[in-house]
């Protein structure tokens, strides 16, 4: 984590730079921060200068530390990196409010770093970009045990002007009105002595597990222990069959089989039973849903649509798998075997009618039915034309009144009208030679109607049209 100030710096009065700086080279920004040294009893501050390297004039630096006020610690001025009008660092007294303690330094660079030393008061250095350079080393007076130290931009610093700020050049901010002074890394720097626990908590009670991890005190972790393997920190476990597996033991867990069962024998492509009557080979899906296959699957029956009395047709069903057929004929046809998967039936009953021929399929108590709808016309067939040899009807199509006349020598007939199921749609029409009579379907639908005779020797027919 680090800390952002974007506050204006006012501590230092505006220098009248006293070098000519031709083309200043201009950093984005520059870092602070605050590390333990190599000797245990010291501490460096840090900057680091980003988005180019810089030698010229570093014209002001403030940085405040902060410390607990029950250490007895006490900061001196310290070691700077340079000396000289380039970097004359100065520091504050100590400062106590808030139970911390505070000091801070300050420095007003009058000559460009990259000058000579000797000659022009320089430090003969420039700051690469982008790395840490040391350049305050402090070693605590007084610091009987340990202490921890912070760079900090808190409520005192903002209160009383002491803020981290740095001026290059003269210049508080970059070519982009963004002040120079930007990161404080929140790294603290414990001087004295100061024993950690494997958190880094003095004092602490955090320990190395026997997985040699840093667990207790304030890690909120908790110690490795065994797993049921006997592997420290292992991810062995017992399963719900009880069984150690996972882990470095090489074993999978047991699973829920088909019926629910913990390691059951159900499992996926196992046999089992859907309880179908109509199924075979049934077996445990991957979606653990027992289903089979049919015993057989019908199809269509084939055969005529059309039939005469007397006929002899043969209708036929399809069907896949293993089944026994057993055929259901109309009343008055016969057939000599109705138990194979063809029928061989000769036509009996009225004509001019619909009926249904029926075949069920059986596999163990497994039953299926299927029909078919036959049209049974008369012996001597339907006439499409006006006119049989025995009568004569006209208009026809019509819009449902149709006159009717017998034809030429012949005798008087009973006639009725039915529609295209066998349905008697009119009472019977007496007709005879010369004398036309009226067959009114306006009260009924549009459509194809049959005249025929109720003669049982002559079943002659014409087709009457109605249309609106």
């Amino acid at each position: 984590m680090m800390q952002t100030t974007s506050l204006v710096r006012q501590l230092l009065a505006p220098i009248a730079l006293l070098v000519s700086i031709q083309a200043a080279a201009q950093p984005n920004s520059v870092d602070i921060d605050l590390v333990p040294a190599a000797d245990p009893e010291q501490m460096e501050v840090r900057l680091r200068f980003n988005g180019d390297d810089f030698g010229e004039v570093f014209s002001g630096l403030v940085f405040t530390i902060r410390w607990e006020e029950a250490s007895p610690a006490l900061l001196p001025l310290g070691t700077p990196f340079c000396v000289g009008a380039a970097f004359p660092i100065n520091a504050s007294a100590h400062v106590v409010s808030s139970g911390y303690r505070y000091r801070t330094w300050n420095m007003e660079g009058m000559a460009q770093l990259q000058a000579d030393p000797d000659l022009d008061g320089g430090c003969g250095f420039s700051f690469p970009e982008g790395e840490w350079v040391t350049i305050l080393t402090l070693a605590p007076i007084g610091n009987d045990g340990c202490t921890e130290f912070q760079i900090v931009n808190d409520t005192f610093t903002e209160a009383n002007n002491r803020n981290f700020y740095v001026s290059l050049n003269g210049h508080q901010a970059n070519t982009e009105g963004t002040p120079f002074a930007a990161l404080i890394e929140t790294e603290s720097a414990l001087v004295g002595a100061c024993a950690l626990d494997c958190a880094g908590v003095i004092g602490g009670e955090a320990f190395l597990d026997e997985c040699d991890q840093c667990v207790g005190g304030t890690t909120g972790e908790e110690a490795c222990v065994q797993d049921c393997n006997g592997t420290w920190g292992g991810t062995a476990y017992l399963d719900n069959c009880a069984d150690c597996v996972g882990g470095d033991t090489g074993a999978e867990p047991c699973t829920q089989d088909c019926s629910g069962e913990w390691g059951g024998p159900a499992v996926v492509g196992s046999a089992c039973d859907d309880d179908d009557p109509c199924t075979i080979n049934d077996l445990w899906n991957a979606e653990c849903f027992c289903m089979g296959s049919p015993a057989f699957t019908a199809g269509e029956i084939s055969g005529p649509d059309t039939v005469l009395v007397g006929e002899v047709p043969v209708f036929t069903i399809g069907f896949t798998g293993s089944a026994e057929a057993s055929w259901e004929l109309p009343e008055g046809w016969n057939a000599a075997n109705v138990n194979e998967g063809s029928v061989e039936t000769t036509v009996g009953g009225d004509p001019f009618q619909e009926v249904e021929i029926c075949v069920t399929l059986s596999s163990g108590d497994c039953d299926e039915q299927v029909c078919v709808t036959v049209w049974v016309d008369g012996g001597l067939g339907v006439v499409d034309g006006p006119s049989t040899d025995q009568f004569v009807v006209w208009p026809n199509p019509s819009n449902g009144q149709f006159f009717l006349d017998a034809a030429s020598g012949g005798d008087h007939r009973n006639l009725a009208v039915f529609d295209m199921v066998g349905r008697q749609v009119a009472l019977p029409v007496q007709a005879s030679p010369g004398k036309p009579a009226v067959i009114d379907l306006s009260a009924h639908a549009a459509g194809t109607y049959l005249l025929r005779s109720l003669d049982p020797t002559d079943q002659q027919a014409i087709k009457l049209i109605v249309i609106r």
